[in-house]
């Protein structure tokens, strides 16, 4: 009976972990959530063709105002175009040499970035 309970509290806290873990060890968690969010729909439109057009432009123009790097698409007459590979792989990059400088302001409901010590 102890063994049983033993068991569930390990798969709980396993659980838990996972349902706050992100690709790397993040100072503020929730900021690199909501990157990875954005990324992970730019990635499955691009690969997987998983999305639609608006959520993907959303996406794009969050990681545009967040990295400073501005994406390849251009406008078209009804709106802006999706991102490019090109445009995921500069994201990509940035988030991984600025993860631990993402900050989530939760009164605001914002990411912002923090300049490196």
């Amino acid at each position: 009976m102890i063994r049983n309970k033993t068991t569930l509290v390990f798969g709980i806290l396993i659980t838990l972990q996972s349902c706050v873990s992100t690709k790397f060890d993040c100072t503020d968690k929730k900021a690199c959530k909501k990157i990875e969010y954005h990324l992970e729909v730019i990635s499955n439109y691009l690969f997987y063709s998983k999305e639609n057009v608006e959520s993907v432009v959303t996406s794009a123009e969050f990681m545009e105002k967040i990295s400073g790097h501005d994406s390849e698409a251009d406008y078209e007459f009804s709106g802006k175009s999706p991102p490019t590979i090109n445009d995921y792989d500069t994201w990509t990059a940035w988030y991984t040499a600025n993860y631990n400088n993402l900050r989530y302001n939760r009164r605001m409901k914002k990411v912002y970035q923090i300049k490196p010590e």
